[in-house]
């Protein structure tokens, strides 16, 4: 990278990953922002929000009329089953571990 030249996202992000949260907290603090360490297993509340949002609202046009025909059912399945996958980190209790 020459000095002065603004680096590639994939650059940038590289480097952040390289130099942690703290670094990248210093370049997000330009718009208000912070970096924290995260973990693959850590619950995505804003994701479930949206996507429980979505199915949500797909329910409700399908039971409009009285009836949820296969069509519909069909549209709400992969929804659902983002949903479940969105929900399993948020239902994880490590405390738990170990218990049946």
């Amino acid at each position: 990278m020459c000095r002065g030249a603004t680096p590639q996202l994939n650059a940038l992000l590289s480097i952040c990953s390289v130099l942690g949260p703290s670094f990248t907290s210093d370049i997000l603090a330009a718009c208000g922002q912070m970096a924290h360490e995260a973990s693959p297993g850590e619950p995505e509340h804003l994701r479930v929000a949206a996507s429980l949002g979505e199915l949500v609202m797909q329910i409700s046009e399908a039971v409009a009329d009285g009836y949820v025909d296969h069509r519909e059912a069909a549209q709400m399945r992969p929804l659902a089953a983002r949903l479940i996958e969105l929900l399993e980190p948020l239902a994880y209790d490590p405390a738990a571990r170990g218990r049946p």
